[in-house]
């Protein structure tokens, strides 16, 4: 094997590579290490993985590897981690699929070498491919790009077989929220080590996702190329890191800031809202300013909810039961449930918090309920649940056909709460 400086020497960019090419020498990030998959088709089968690969340049390209060489490579090719691959087959990318470069694909064959690097790599050409959840928003329908944002929620795991789907909630240094639904394997995946590091709120870089619209909103998805790398290193990741940080220091928790959907909502009045006729034809975000009049369930603001589908479950000697799932002796969890009734000068209606929970009581369920096994007037979380009476807050609502709430009734859902008299002091 050639020593790394004579490896360098003779590295070549992606793009100089040219279809039926089979002796090259490229130096690249893996930021997909991709998972190995069946196939069977009319000419062959056996098993398949796809590896997703960049260089120094910022240019993105696959390269699959097939039965033996999979076994031969498994030790390689690690995401966050920088090697040569030296040889192989370069195809053209089959118009039929999808592909993170228009025209190429690696394929391995029996003279590929895969020797890892130990030399300093720029990644800002891969860096600068990541694009502001702003610049997102404006994008066409369908439009494939990257994304970089912190962890600071997920969602259950929902559906079954091609429909399986779970969500994440991803927040930029300029308190942007963002949810990418992650489709099938990213759901399975992806989803499971996401969930079991939420509470360090990783940052996590949303490589070519598509953008998606539902009656004028925004969202995000996984495709069949996407990638999720988590705690990566290029610079905007770094960046946002370095800011995460310094907010831990000073103990500020970014999932509860005042949030740029709050502050760009229309604001209204609860007697706007109640109305019918207020109905939009498009999903938008509202906020309204009113009073905490009761906590109508303060002596235990949460529910046992199943960890799958995140319904309410019957416990009954600590087993659980889940209707909604079918399911008995489910795992299950705590999960906040708060409801409110507020008013301003003119009306009044109930509001229900979640999740968002969070923004009032400062800590997760977890750790109020334990805060509260005891003598719970001590403590700061419930006596600040307590203390909220009478104080004005801004409610963010989303009025929609799904989470419109019950007009008659006059009940909504809030996704945040943010007191008025901390929103003036940020100003």
């Amino acid at each position: 094997m050639a020593s790394e400086k004579e490896l360098l020497d003779q590295c070549v960019p992606i793009n100089s590579l040219r279809v039926s090419d089979s002796s090259w020498v490229i130096r690249v990030l893996v930021f997909g290490s991709g998972i190995v998959k069946e196939f069977n088709n009319k000419t062959n089968q056996g098993t398949r993985k796809i590896v997703t690969l960049v260089d120094e340049e910022g240019t993105k390209i696959h390269a699959t590897l097939f039965n033996g060489y999979i076994e031969l490579w498994k030790n390689y090719l690690q995401q966050n981690k920088i090697y040569y691959i030296i040889n192989g087959r370069i195809n053209s990318a089959n118009p039929n699929f999808q592909s993170v470069h228009n025209e190429l694909e690696i394929g391995f064959k029996e003279n590929t070498l895969v020797e890892e690097s130990n030399s300093h790599f720029s990644t800002i050409g891969f860096s600068n491919n990541f694009i502001s959840f702003d610049e997102a928003s404006k994008c066409t329908n369908g439009t494939i790009f990257d994304i970089v944002g912190i962890l600071v929620d997920i969602k259950p795991s929902m559906g079954e077989g091609s429909k399986k789907r779970r969500e994440i909630v991803l927040i930029n240094e300029m308190v942007d929220r963002k949810t990418v639904t992650l489709w099938n394997d990213f759901s399975e995946i992806d989803g499971q080590v996401l969930q079991k590091l939420i509470d360090e709120k990783p940052v996590v870089a949303a490589c070519d996702v598509r953008k998606t619209s539902y009656r004028g909103n925004f969202s995000i998805s996984t495709t069949y190329v996407s990638s999720i790398m988590i705690n990566p290193k290029f610079e905007k990741a770094v960046a946002l890191q370095k800011w995460h940080d310094y907010k831990k220091a000073k103990n500020i928790d970014i999932s509860l800031l005042p949030s740029i959907q709050l502050k760009n909502a229309r604001e209204v009045k609860i007697e706007d809202i109640k109305d019918d006729s207020f109905d939009n034809k498009e999903d938008t975000y509202f906020k309204f300013n009113a009073r905490i009049k009761d906590i109508m369930n303060k002596d235990e603001p949460w529910y046992s909810s199943c960890k799958k589908c995140y319904k309410k479950v019957d416990v009954i000697n600590n087993i659980a039961k889940c209707h909604h799932c079918g399911v008995e002796n489910v795992d299950y969890q705590e999960r906040y449930i708060l409801k409110l009734e507020v008013f301003d000068k003119k009306e009044r209606c109930y509001v229900t918090l979640f999740e968002s929970t969070r923004y009032l009581l400062g800590c997760d369920v977890t750790t109020y309920i334990q805060s509260i096994s005891q003598k719970k007037e001590e403590f700061k979380f419930y006596r600040k649940l307590v203390l909220s009476r009478e104080k004005e807050f801004t409610f963010l609502v989303k009025i929609d056909s799904k989470n419109g709430g019950d007009r008659d009734g006059r009940r909504f859902i809030a996704e945040e709460i943010q007191e008025v008299e901390k929103l003036l002091q940020l100003k």
